[in-house]
């Protein structure tokens, strides 16, 4: 995502793409299941509720956002006029590079600050995990012969060497590609599915109240790019920001109606046989195996672009401390990869562990941290409802 060009290189479909992507990860792959243990009609449902309300959180976000930036601006135009009085001078530059961090530390102070790197850098090493458990279990499927263990080993190492680049330029043509086949894979699954739906789709359950908790948490890990917001706006060019909630709300209305429209067709297609991970229930053949090579190509090269932000919150932290010399840091992200490894080992779960990282971490960056608002002392009544929505969800998990 790049933005601060001029507006006319910065199109609507471009700011449309970049929400797309980075919303739609592999959260999508486990839908089907969830739906499973949901039930259709009850499913849809808590999909489309969560989602109005992460829309409506997250575009507070970018308001609470703008709300410090305006309160920056006033406070130096008093200074600058004091100034201005006492023959000095400002430039007026306000400072916008406002992240989520800088927003909890103003309104909650550093424990807000410590809350949301800590739920950045566990939600991060999450994702890293989930798609390691994809990428070991299709793998097995595909190819066999060896334990999903051994597979974890091979697909490991190659990623410590992965995990040392400084720049993420250096991975963005794996990225482009990786975009490329993800594309590819879900429109091929999607496909796939509604062919097989007359076969089972009368048998779908429409509620199963035993599954809400587990489908919530699920429901809030697909919405993983939360933590993405501020960066997603401040990368559109200054003179077309304002277009941004429209955009916003019309890309996130599309992607919860190809959720809602993913997981219903996948547990359609398979019933109460519906993996954990929905390519585990295509069968044997060169153009299944080739879907399921091109999703774990992409989540292969996700993995390193999803652990940067880990490590460079961690070692900017510890170079606060001490000094952190190029060996060191990359002493930091050998320890992170093994650590997602070793939280393979212990929980080789897709559907728990989206589960997991979805009912906390990305519970507090979609929904409870986005109460900066109130904080800021700018609440409206529609507000307040968005506030006793976050509250009765944290209840429910």
């Amino acid at each position: 995502m790049h933005g601060g060009g001029p507006s006319g290189e910065y199109s609507t479909c471009k700011m449309f793409a970049n929400i797309f992507i980075t919303f739609v990860g592999a959260g999508i792959l486990g839908l089907p299941f969830a739906f499973k243990e949901a039930g259709i009609i009850e499913g849809s449902i808590i999909m489309a509720s969560v989602s109005a309300v992460c829309i409506k959180a997250m575009l507070l976000l970018v308001d609470s956002k703008n709300e410090v930036i305006r309160r920056r601006r006033e406070y130096q135009q008093e200074a600058g006029l004091l100034r201005k009085g006492g023959g000095g001078g400002g430039d007026g530059q306000v400072d916008t590079d406002i992240d989520f961090g800088d927003l909890a530390q103003r309104t909650y102070g550093n424990t807000g600050w410590w809350t949301v790197q800590a739920s950045i850098v566990l939600s991060q090493i999450g994702f890293c995990c989930a798609y390691l458990i994809f990428i070991t279990q299709n793998l097995q499927s595909l190819i066999g012969g060896l334990s999903a263990n051994t597979y974890l080993l091979g697909i490991m190492v190659p990623q410590l060497a992965l995990a040392i680049i400084r720049d993420l330029k250096g991975l963005s043509i794996f990225s482009l590609m990786a975009d490329a086949a993800n594309v590819f894979a879900y429109c091929v699954v999607f496909f796939f599915d509604f062919e097989h739906i007359e076969k089972v789709g009368s048998h779908a359950k429409a509620i199963k109240l035993s599954g809400l908790a587990f489908f919530f948490g699920v429901v809030v890990y697909c919405f993983e790019g939360a933590g993405m917001v501020l960066a997603l706006e401040m990368s559109v060019p200054t003179e077309r920001r304002h277009e941004f909630p429209r955009v916003f709300a019309s890309a996130l209305a599309l992607i919860t109606t190809l959720y809602i429209a993913f997981g219903v067709s996948g547990y359609a297609s398979f019933g109460e046989n519906t993996e954990k991970i929905i390519t585990l229930n295509m069968p044997p053949g060169i153009f299944p195996a080739l879907i399921k090579g091109c999703l774990c190509f992409s989540l292969y090269f996700t993995y390193p672009v999803m652990m940067f932000p880990v490590s460079t919150i961690l070692e900017k932290q510890l170079s606060k401390t001490r000094s952190v010399t190029y060996f060191k840091g990359n002493v930091l992200r050998w320890g992170l990869v093994v650590i997602s490894g070793l939280v393979v080992l212990a929980v080789p779960d897709f559907a728990n562990i989206m589960g997991l990282i979805g009912s906390t971490c990305c519970m507090l960056l979609a929904l409870i941290m986005q109460t900066f608002k109130q904080q800021l002392g700018h609440l409206t009544s529609s507000d307040v409802f968005t506030l006793f929505m976050f509250t009765s969800a944290h209840e429910r998990t």
